[in-house]
């Protein structure tokens, strides 16, 4: 039984009103890709302004750069596939120094893009000057993915860069080549929830992990990491991390040594002999389904048995460090507002929902659960999304 504080400080309407006011201070028009619109995602973008929302039709369409604050989003989630297309390379691609063969999100810092329900395929393309190789790099600013997939065979299927930011929500992360990890944080930072990240099962002298950390930084709840083939781990923690409410697979130990982070609730299945993380209190969360107008949203909380979870809102997320807090705040201060209080049950559970009006689709809002009473409260990571 999840139980519910007395205090309600935003009812349904509030909350989405305070928050349609914030994004409709940014005007938005809708864009199609597909017949009887634009071509490729790529001429949608040049078109767009920022804060428009771009619909794609099913198909498969050319690798992009993201640089404008924009939402992509499939027409139905899971038919619309981007791949490496040759004919929009630059001059002198692919080539050993061309690196134009990634979907790159390069947005103006502090700049937000979402990406929704898109697949991003892990094709090659070769000249007798070099190959190229289809995956997806967070340059800068800050992205957000929602029911997206991710394949790739260099490198990472996924990286994310210094400085950069990334926000997952149900997505898939596969490395398909000898050469490449699930997810590669080389000094940026992630939130992640009810998300797989898998290693490469390609034969390999160095084996591949699902998810590897240099200097990075990972708050994750509800993950799935599956180490590769040949002892790849399910996560090489060369940086910070926060993990709740997961499960980490590898034929060895799960977990590689050099990090500095937290386990909570989470499953190590493996071999014995992993290096010692302290397994402290941390705050997980669980979305049963994406934001949609007209539709209830609920938000599933996990702390200490009969605790507090204060819920704060914001319409766009932003990722900052705080001392208030032990891990990572990924909303934007400057739209911050109380949301919700609830009360765990006695197993940890607890339970925030809201009313989502019709007419909203296309705005943002993103959430956040903090729990405690002595500082640094623990906070768990980002939740919420574009309303659909």
């Amino acid at each position: 039984m999840h139980l519910r504080a007395s205090l309600h400080p935003l009812s349904s309407l509030q909350l989405l009103a305070v928050a349609c006011t914030c994004a409709l201070a940014h005007a938005q028009a809708t864009l199609s890709v597909g017949p009887g619109g634009y071509v490729q995602i790529r001429d949608a973008i040049a078109a767009a302004n920022p804060g428009d929302r771009i619909v794609v039709q099913p198909g498969t369409y050319a690798h992009l750069v993201v640089d404008k604050e924009v939402t992509i989003e499939a027409q139905f989630a899971g038919t619309v596939a981007i791949a490496y297309d040759p004919q929009f390379a630059e001059p002198g691609c692919p080539g050993f120094l061309c690196s134009d063969d990634a979907t790159r999100i390069q947005l103006p810092v502090p700049g937000r893009a979402n990406l929704i329900g898109l697949d991003f395929l892990d094709n090659t393309f070769s000249t007798p000057q070099g190959s190229a190789s289809h995956r997806v790099v967070v340059q800068q600013g800050l992205a957000t993915f929602d029911r997206c997939t991710f394949a790739g065979k260099r490198e990472a299927a996924l990286s994310v860069r210094f400085g950069a930011e990334a926000i997952l929500q149900d997505c898939l992360v596969t490395a398909t080549g000898a050469d490449a990890v699930g997810m590669l944080v080389a000094g940026g930072r992630v939130s992640a929830i009810d998300s797989v990240f898998v290693g490469s099962s390609q034969p390999t002298l160095v084996p591949r992990a699902a998810v590897a950390l240099q200097l990075g930084v990972l708050h994750g709840s509800n993950l799935t990491l599956e180490g590769g083939g040949n002892g790849g781990l399910a996560m090489l923690p060369q940086g910070w991390f926060w993990l709740s409410d997961s499960t980490l697979t590898a034929n060895g130990c799960p977990v590689g040594a050099g990090g500095i982070g937290t386990l909570d609730r989470c499953q190590l299945v493996g071999g014995a002999g992993c290096p010692g993380y302290p397994g402290d209190w941390l705050v997980g969360v669980h979305r049963p389904t994406p934001l949609r107008a007209g539709a209830t949203f609920t938000v599933d909380y996990r702390t200490e048995p009969n605790e507090f979870v204060a819920v704060f809102a914001s319409p766009f997320p932003r990722q900052n460090m705080s001392a208030l807090i032990d891990t990572v705040s990924w909303l934007d201060a400057g739209g911050l507002f109380l949301a919700d209080v609830v009360v765990a049950d006695t197993q940890g559970n607890a339970t925030a929902g809201w009313s989502i009006p019709s007419g909203t689709v296309g705005l943002s809002l993103w959430l956040q659960g903090v729990s405690g009473f002595t500082f640094p409260l623990h906070a768990s990571p980002a939740v919420g999304g574009v309303v659909n």
